[in-house]
């Protein structure tokens, strides 16, 4: 699943939802740093097209 949103980010990576679901997906599977950093990247993302 992880190399799926990989390739989605590499597809649109300003896409707050996938970064969002990214960021969530790998720090649940172990990868906190990372994945918490993609997450608050698709928030502050979402909060600008507010």
């Amino acid at each position: 699943m992880i190399a799926t949103l990989h390739q989605a980010m590499q597809l649109n990576p300003d896409d707050p939802a996938i970064l969002g679901t990214a960021g969530n997906c790998m720090a649940y599977s172990g990868d906190w740093e990372d994945g918490v950093s993609l997450a608050r990247c698709g928030i502050a993302l979402a909060q600008e097209n507010d």
